[in-house]
C-alpha cells in the first residue's frame, strides 16, 4: 500500500511538472519494484493448489494499481485543464481590446494617407500655378464700341459659304438622272419624250383631252404626251406592235401605256392595248377588260370579239406569271400578233420590267419596236447598265426612252422632284378611253 501511495504521488508530480522525464523514470522504477514484489509473493505458492488463484489475485492487484494510477492521472489532467480554461477566459477580453485597437490604428492610417495625398496634390497645384502680379494699375478710359454686329455678319457669311460648298459637293456627287440631256448623255440613246410629275393623285384621261379644260397641269401633260406620240409614231412607221418596258419595277409603264393609247385614239387610230405584265396587272385592274391575252393566244377568243366598238380595245391577263411561249408556241404567237394588224393600227403591249428577263425578252422578241420608260431622279447601276446593253443589241428594235415623273420639264433644273403620289386612272366601264 505504501508503494501504491508513493506511485500515485509521483504520478501527480509528473503531470504537474509538465511530464518531466526524471519523474517518469522514477515512476517506471517504482512500477518495476512493485511488480517484483507481487511476483515474489506469488512464487511462494507456486506448488500449492491455490497457485492459480494467487496468480489471478496478483493480476487483480496489478490491474487495480494501474487503474488507480490512471484515475489519478485523469484527475490531475482535469485539474490542469480547468486552470488552463481559467487562463484562457482571462485572456479573451484582452484579445478583443487588442483587435479593437488594431482596427482603430488601421482606420487612422488610411485617413492619414488620404490627407497626405490631398496635401501633396494641393501643394503641386499651388507650386505649378502661374502667379499673377499687378505691375501697373489700370486707368479708366472711354468705352470701346461693340463688335456684335460685325460678328453676326461674319457668322452669316461663313454659314452662307458653307451652305454653298455643301450644295456643290452634293451636286457633284449626285449622279441621278433628272433631265432629258443627262439620260441621253449617260446611255447614248435618244429620249423620245418626257412626262411631268403628276401633282394630283388622280388623272382623268377623258378630262385630259377636253379642250375646254383650263387646268394648266392637264394642258402641260397633254402637250408633252402629244410630242412623245409624234416621236414614237415617226419611228414606228408601217410597223404596228409596240412593246413598253422599263429597267426596274414601278417606273410608270402602266400610266404611259394608257396615256399613249389615248393619244393615238385622238388622232383617229384604232389601238389595241395588251396587259402583258403578268406580275403587276395594273392595266387589267384599271380597265377590267372582258377578254384576256391567254384566251386569244389559245384561240378561245377571236379578233372580232376583241375589236369592240371603240377606238381602243383592251386585252388583260389572268396574272399566273406564265411565259407567253408556254401559253402558245413562238410561231403561233407571232402569227396571232401579226393578224391583229388587219384590224388595229397600233398594238401597244406592256411587258414586265427587264428585272423579269424571261417574260420581258419574249415580248421584245415578238415586237416591232420597243420603248423603255425611265423614272426621273434615279441613278444607273451596274445591273441597269447590263440591261441597257441588251436593249442596244436588239438590231434597231429599241427606239428610245420616255423620261417619266420629271419635276420641271420646262426648265433645266436639277432640284429633287417631289415624292410622287399614287396615280389613279379613271376609265369608263365600257373599256373605251
Amino acid at each position: 500500500m505504501v508503494l501504491k501511495e508513493r506511485l500515485s504521488i509521483l504520478n501527480d508530480e509528473y503531470i504537474k511538472n509538465n511530464f518531466n522525464a526524471i519523474i517518469k523514470s522514477k515512476i517506471d522504477s517504482l512500477k518495476y519494484v512493485l511488480s517484483q514484489k507481487i511476483n515474489q509473493s506469488t512464487d511462494k505458492y507456486i506448488i500449492t493448489p491455490l497457485a492459480t488463484k494467487e496468480n489471478l489475485v496478483g493480476q487483480k492487484l496489478k490491474l487495480e494499481i494501474d487503474l488507480s494510477l490512471a484515475q489519478g492521472s485523469i484527475h490531475s489532467l482535469k485539474t490542469q485543464i480547468e486552470k488552463l480554461n481559467i487562463q484562457i477566459d482571462s485572456l479573451v477580453p484582452s484579445e478583443a481590446k487588442i483587435q479593437a485597437l488594431e482596427g482603430e490604428i488601421n482606420v487612422t492610417n488610411l485617413e492619414y494617407l488620404e490627407l497626405l495625398k490631398k496635401y501633396n496634390q494641393v501643394s503641386l497645384e499651388y507650386n505649378a500655378a502661374i502667379r499673377l502680379k499687378q505691375i501697373e494699375f489700370g486707368v479708366p478710359g472711354g468705352m470701346i464700341p461693340s463688335k456684335k454686329m460685325i460678328l453676326v455678319i461674319v457668322a452669316g457669311l461663313v454659314c452662307f459659304v458653307l451652305y454653298i460648298i455643301i450644295l456643290a459637293v452634293l451636286f457633284y456627287l449626285d449622279d441621278s438622272i433628272k433631265v432629258v440631256r443627262e439620260l441621253e448623255d449617260k446611255t447614248d440613246i435618244k429620249v423620245l419624250g418626257q412626262l411631268p410629275l403628276l401633282k394630283n393623285d388622280k388623272l382623268d384621261i377623258q378630262k385630259l383631252w377636253d379642250k375646254n379644260s383650263d387646268d394648266p397641269d392637264d394642258k402641260e401633260f397633254r402637250n408633252f404626251l402629244r410630242s412623245t406620240r409624234f416621236e414614237i409614231d415617226n419611228l414606228l412607221k408601217d410597223e404596228h406592235i409596240l412593246v413598253i418596258t422599263s429597267l426596274n419595277e414601278q417606273e410608270g409603264k402602266s400610266l404611259f401605256c394608257l396615256c399613249i393609247a389615248s393619244a393615238y385614239q385622238m388622232v383617229g387610230k384604232k389601238v389595241l392595248l395588251i396587259d402583258g405584265n403578268f406580275n403587276n396587272r395594273d392595266i387589267t385592274h384599271i380597265a377590267t377588260p372582258q377578254f384576256f391575252i391567254e384566251d386569244y393566244l389559245c384561240g378561245k377568243t377571236t379578233i372580232n370579239q376583241i375589236e369592240g366598238h371603240g377606238k381602243v380595245s383592251v386585252l388583260g391577263n389572268r396574272g399566273n406569271e406564265a411565259s407567253i411561249f408556254e401559253i402558245s408556241s413562238e410561231t403561233e404567237t407571232k402569227e396571232n400578233l401579226l393578224a391583229l394588224k388587219n384590224i388595229f393600227d397600233v398594238t401597244i403591249i406592256e411587258s414586265p420590267s427587264l428585272v423579269k428577263e424571261n417574260i420581258s425578252k419574249e415580248w421584245i422578241q415578238m415586237s416591232d419596236k420597243t420603248v423603255a420608260v425611265f423614272e426621273s431622279n434615279r441613278s444607273i447601276t451596274h445591273e441597269m447598265q447590263e440591261r441597257i446593253e441588251y436593249l442596244k443589241e436588239q438590231n434597231g428594235k429599241f427606239i428610245g426612252w420616255v423620261l417619266n415623273k420629271v419635276s420641271d420639264p420646262d426648265k433645266k433644273k436639277v432640284d429633287k422632284p417631289k415624292k410622287s403620289k399614287k396615280t389613279v386612272l379613271l376609265i369608263k366601264k365600257n373599256k373605251q378611253l
